[in-house]
């Protein structure tokens, strides 16, 4: 039996208390066996790995990213009560006011994952130019990339969200072609005069709902 080392890193970590000053670099290896025999077969060769990495601690920054995140949310949601409430403020034909407190609802949920999306999506942006800006045009290292085998920490993270905002995104064009865009109001206007209607012992002026219905299928039909 041999033992090898199949996979070496030198990693290198910034120190976060003291400007320009690194932590003791130290090595990272990882070993594997292969039997003797296995020298003098087809499988004798085998892949080694060399990595040298730098990388810093990212716990600050994600604690200012996170209270940028809560204050951003608490913006984003009241906004999107505001424009719902403005929006269920204009004047609509429908009285009922159980379909007026799903339409609402419905008004908080399309605006907030509209608004929602967009805005964090500009977070992200900003996030990730910050730390692409602060790393390319430093004159003296104190800004280093994250970890690449800490994927759980920062990259992961970043995927999560960025899957979630195309998604939300999706979810709110499709709401707006299908139920925004692609809707209309009509209006039936009948000039026909009032008349006189006998109805259980009582009489009514009002025009004969007949007619309207008559002309709204007839559009239907078109």
């Amino acid at each position: 039996m041999i033992r090898y080392a199949s996979s070496i890193k030198l990693k290198i970590q910034l120190d976060d208390t003291q400007n320009e000053k690194i932590y003791p670099p130290y090595l990272e290896i990882t070993y594997s066996d292969r039997k003797t025999d296995d020298i003098l077969s087809d499988q004798a060769t085998e892949n080694i790995q060399f990595m040298s990495e730098n990388f810093m601690n990212t716990t600050s920054f994600w604690s200012g990213a996170m209270t940028g995140f809560i204050v951003l949310l608490v913006a984003v949601i009241l906004i999107s009560l505001f424009k719902a409430y403005i929006v269920s403020k204009k004047g609509k034909l429908n009285v009922d006011r159980g379909a007026e407190n799903v339409d609402f609802i419905a008004s908080v949920i399309t605006i907030f994952i509209d608004l929602f999306s967009t805005v964090f999506f500009w977070l992200m942006v900003g996030f990730t130019g910050w730390w692409f800006v602060f790393y390319k045009l430093q004159s003296r290292v104190y800004y280093l990339l994250p970890a690449i085998d800490d994927y759980s920490t920062n990259q992961e993270i970043y995927t999560d969200w960025l899957i979630t905002l195309t998604v939300l995104k999706f979810v709110s064009m499709f709401y707006k072609i299908a139920y925004v865009q692609c809707d209309m109001d009509i209006f039936a206007i009948d000039w026909e005069s009032p008349r006189m209607f006998h109805k259980a012992n009582e009489y009514k002026q009002a025009v004969n709902p007949w007619r309207r219905l008559f002309v709204i299928n007839e559009f239907s039909e078109l």
